[in-house]
Order: structure tokens, then C-alpha cells, then sequence
């Protein structure tokens, strides 16, 4: 029994503690000699409970037909792995047969390792893939070096009319005929030097039978399992084109038309009120545009809500909700143009003042009170310039939340955005613990994006704890 005895010694050592799983020694007759681990904490069973019972008295019959199902495998001295599913959990169990001094198995070792979070992550690997082969739109990917096409989406084989036993033999530049090598490679070495996350541009793919059809490219570098890849959405823009093509053959005949009817006073009316309809189209365009990206966001914020409520992790949790926050600072720009004229301008008094109160709320806790200190001009914005300045303003609130005021009933948040001349001074914090450590900090996933979205603004940065925390961004407003 000296198998046993070593056997039985080592699992004292690691059973107490083994991780996500449990590990167990059983003799020949399927009577637990010993067993432990953090899996019985997730059923709430005493592991004591099982020692000298058979695994028939224990065990749910889900869970132990397979072990009397391999039992003859491991006395014969096969090690086994199989999965096992009960009470909702997956687990993987693995047998390790224990030989004696005379060559015959006497009991084996049993761990089983839950596996549940593994198989989530890979139904939704699954459900994700499938999201991605059945795009609407085209979807590749290539290496970056060889231009060899790796992999190409429904969408893309249904318009190339190629199979996908087809597509993988050709390179990127069989399908875009009309870009040189070379001029491609400069196209993308932004990307490839990381200088730039996405590039677009239009080209024209070359399907199978030789027809060509226009198309807008976006493109980026991404990695998985230590290798570059070159990631691609396609968009077919050959109705854009022709309704291009439309509005300018409208304008070749709206000014043959003004130049043969010698633009008297009534015809320039007449060519005016169609120029005013293709604006009015062109503005109703937009804010379609705006409607459908809002309309998006929401239920993207939908699904991250679902989501919120369906797990007890409080990283996860609070990644969701930071997630959902990000979301809404970018859908209520939308919603607000689409009640105004401008296309790409805002009033920043009253988007943040929004913006706030949205993020504010989605923090509130029961018994702690925050008290907004908000000092904003009234003035315009681009769009482009608010949509970063929202974020910004998202990260460092929901920061505020979450580390400045610890163990206190009151905070104060301090928002202030001044314009000077041609710059704005965008300034927000708090006057709460006020440490900061830079080494730590310049390293966290929130730090970074407001390092991002300040240089995407070409913004100076300074970071002031001289009385708590202030984040001050200094930019041209043009």
C-alpha cells in the first residue's frame, strides 16, 4: 500500500487548496480516500463527508456512471479524460491510475477541473463566429507580409463568386487588380507601424467573372495566438456610386439648363428650389445617419444590461458598466444632433450637462451623496472634438466614483470648460484623496484612453494633486 500512502500524502499537501476544481484519491472498490479542493465550496459540501463512502452514496448519477464507465479502462492502467455536466457546471476529469511495487493498480487519482467559464467563453466564440460569416457585409483577412488571403466571410464569397477552397489561393491583389504592390504597402504602413489603428479608402474589387464592382475598404491590424493578421470590412458602395453619378448628371442638367434659359430671375428660382432639395436631402441624410447610430447604441446598451444581470463577478460588472457609460457619451452626442439644425456642432453647456447627470446617475449609491461643482460656457464644439471630450469625461467621472471618496457619505466632482481666445481649457476632478501613483496609474486601461483621446485632440495634459485630483486639457476650440 505504499502507492496509496505516498499518493495519499502528496494530496494532503495541495488538496486543501487546489484550485477552480477538486482532487481526489479512490480505491478500486470507488471508496473516496481522500478528497478536497475549492470545487466543493461552489456546492457548499463538507469534502470530509465523501472519505471511506463509495461514490454511488455521494455522487450524482450523471457523475458517477462515467467513472464506473472507465473504471476498467484505468485498472488496466490507461489514464482517461472525459467531461462530465452537472447542476449546471462542466467539469473535466482526469484519471491517473496508482501502480504498487507489484505492477497492479490499487486506486487512482481523480481530478476534476471546472471547466463551465471555458465552455461560456467558447458558446460565445461560437456565436460570435457565426455573427461574423453571416455579415451583411464582406468580411477578410490576410497576412500581412504574403497578402495570401486567409479567410473571407459569405458575404465576400457570395459577391467574388468564388468558393472559399478558391479565395484561400489568391492573393489580396487578384481581387484588387487595380492597386499596385507597392502603393498598397504604403497605404498600410501606418497600420503596420501602429502609427494609426484603422485606414479607409475605395477601390474596386475583380469578381470571378471578371466584373468589377466599387467598394470602401476599412482596415487594421490585429493579433491572435502570437501572429498579425490583416482585418478587413468591405462595404459594396455600388449604390452610393450611382447615386452619385445621379446627382451629378442632376447638376450637369441643372446648369445646362441656368446657362440656356439665359438665367432669367424666375428659372435661377426654380434651379435655387432644387438645390434647396438636394440639401434638405442631404441634411435628412445625415440625420437618418445620426438615428441609425443611436438607434444602434441603445441596443448595444441594451445587451450589455442583459448582460450585467446575468453575472455576479464585480470586475465583469464593473467593466459593463464603464462599457455602457463609454456607449452613452457617444449616443447622446447623436440624439442631440438630431434635435438641432447643425450637423457638426453642439452647444457643450448643454451636452454635459446631460452627459453628467447620466454618468452621475448611473453611480448613485444609497447612502452617498455627490454634489456636481459645473462651470461651463456657453459655446459650439465639432463633433469630433465633443466625442472625445466625452469619453474623457467619462473615465475620469466614473475614476471619481470609484477611488476618490472611499468611506466617506459626500463627495464633491468639479467640472469646468472655459474658452479662451481660440483655446479651451477643459478641467475636471475631485478634492478627495488626492494621491495618485503615476507608475500604476500610466498603466491602466482608463489612464490610457484619456492619454489617447487628449492626443487625438492635440491636447497638453496636466495632472494636478496639489488639493485632490484634477485632470486640466488645454486645446485649439478650431
Amino acid at each position: 500500500m505504499d502507492g496509496i500512502s505516498d499518493s495519499h500524502f502528496l494530496l494532503q499537501m495541495v488538496g486543501e487548496n487546489y484550485p477552480n476544481g477538486s482532487i481526489s484519491l479512490i480505491d478500486q472498490n470507488l471508496h473516496f480516500i481522500y478528497t478536497n479542493g475549492s470545487g466543493f465550496k461552489k456546492f457548499g459540501i463538507d469534502p470530509s463527508s465523501f472519505l471511506r463512502k463509495s461514490i454511488f452514496e455521494v455522487l450524482q448519477p450523471e457523475v458517477y456512471t462515467p467513472i464506473k464507465a472507465n473504471l476498467p479502462k484505468v485498472l488496466s492502467g490507461e489514464s482517461v479524460v472525459h467531461e462530465v455536466s452537472t447542476r449546471n457546471s462542466h467539469f473535466l476529469n482526469a484519471y491517473k491510475p496508482i501502480v504498487n511495487a507489484e505492477g497492479k493498480v490499487e486506486a487512482f487519482i481523480l481530478t476534476s477541473q471546472d471547466i463551465t467559464e471555458f465552455k461560456r467563453l467558447e458558446a460565445e466564440h461560437v456565436k460570435l463566429k457565426n455573427v461574423i460569416q453571416k455579415s451583411i457585409n464582406e468580411i477578410y483577412i490576410f497576412d500581412p507580409e504574403t497578402f495570401k488571403i486567409e479567410y473571407v466571410n459569405d458575404a465576400g464569397l457570395k459577391n467574388l463568386k468564388y468558393n472559399f477552397e478558391e479565395v484561400k489561393q489568391k492573393t489580396i491583389f487578384d481581387i484588387k487588380t487595380n492597386i499596385k504592390e507597392e502603393t498598397f504597402k504604403s497605404w498600410i504602413k501606418p497600420v503596420l507601424d501602429r502609427q494609426t489603428e484603422t485606414i479607409v479608402f475605395e477601390t474596386i474589387n475583380k469578381r470571378s467573372d471578371g466584373s468589377f464592382y466599387p467598394v470602401e475598404v476599412h482596415l487594421q491590424l490585429v493579433f491572435h495566438e502570437g501572429k498579425s493578421s490583416i482585418f478587413t470590412i468591405v462595404l459594396d458602395i455600388s449604390n452610393v456610386k450611382q447615386y452619385e453619378m445621379n446627382i451629378q448628371e442632376k447638376k450637369e442638367e441643372l446648369a445646362a439648363t441656368i446657362e440656356e434659359l439665359n438665367a432669367t430671375t424666375e428659372e435661377l428660382k426654380e434651379q435655387n428650389d432644387q438645390l434647396l432639395k438636394l440639401l434638405e436631402e442631404k441634411e435628412n441624410l445625415f440625420k437618418e445617419i445620426h438615428h441609425r447610430i443611436k438607434n444602434n447604441l441603445q441596443m448595444i446598451l441594451s445587451l450589455l444590461y442583459i448582460k450585467s444581470l446575468n453575472t455576479k463577478d464585480p470586475n465583469l460588472i464593473n467593466f459593463i458598466q464603464d462599457t455602457k457609460n463609454r456607449i452613452l457619451s457617444i449616443s447622446l452626442l447623436h440624439e442631440q444632433l438630431l434635435k438641432l439644425k447643425s450637423i457638426n456642432k453642439l452647444d457643450i453647456n448643454q451636452y454635459f450637462s446631460s452627459l453628467i447627470q447620466n454618468i452621475m446617475a448611473s453611480y448613485k449609491e444609497p447612502n452617498k451623496d455627490y454634489k456636481l461643482h459645473f462651470d461651463v460656457e456657453r459655446f459650439e464644439l465639432s463633433t469630433d472634438k465633443i466625442v472625445y471630450l466625452g469619453l474623457i469625461t467619462n473615465e475620469i467621472i466614473s475614476n471619481i466614483y470609484k477611488h476618490a471618496y472611499p468611506n466617506q457619505p459626500n463627495g464633491d466632482i468639479f467640472f469646468k470648460c472655459l474658452r479662451n481666445g481660440s483655446r479651451c481649457s477643459f478641467s475636471i476632478g475631485d478634492k478627495g484623496k488626492g494621491k495618485l501613483d503615476f507608475s500604476k496609474a500610466s498603466k491602466s486601461y482608463g489612464t490610457q484612453l484619456i492619454q489617447i483621446f487628449s492626443d487625438q485632440l492635440n491636447a497638453r495634459l496636466t495632472i494636478d494633486t496639489t488639493n485632490g485630483l484634477f485632470y486640466i486639457i488645454e486645446f485649439e476650440i478650431e
